[in-house]
């Protein structure tokens, strides 16, 4: 009888343990989308964009808010964000 209530509690034991795995599958899930126009540029390309130096474009971004993509120490800048900054500030 012993062996029956071992056995059952492995069984729910592992069951336990499926079912927090596929909790943490679904909560680690990867991005799956990305809109169409998702383009990014470096702070170097930027600055090739704008003839200007990287620290110029630093301070640019910083002032007036620029949205970027910031990891560690890669700095990307969404090409609509950019487009949208050179539109509003284009004489």
């Amino acid at each position: 009888m012993n062996d029956n209530k071992e056995a059952k509690s492995m069984k729910d034991l592992a069951t336990e343990i499926a079912n927090l795995i596929k909790v943490l599958q679904e909560q680690t899930k990867p991005v799956t989308y990305l809109p169409h126009d998702l383009e990014y540029f470096t702070i170097q390309e930027v600055a090739g964009v704008l003839n200007c130096s990287q620290n110029t474009v630093r301070s640019i971004l910083k002032e007036y808010e620029i949205k970027i993509f910031q990891y560690k120490g890669i700095i990307r800048v969404r090409k609509t964000h950019l487009e949208k900054f050179l539109n509003k500030h284009t004489i």
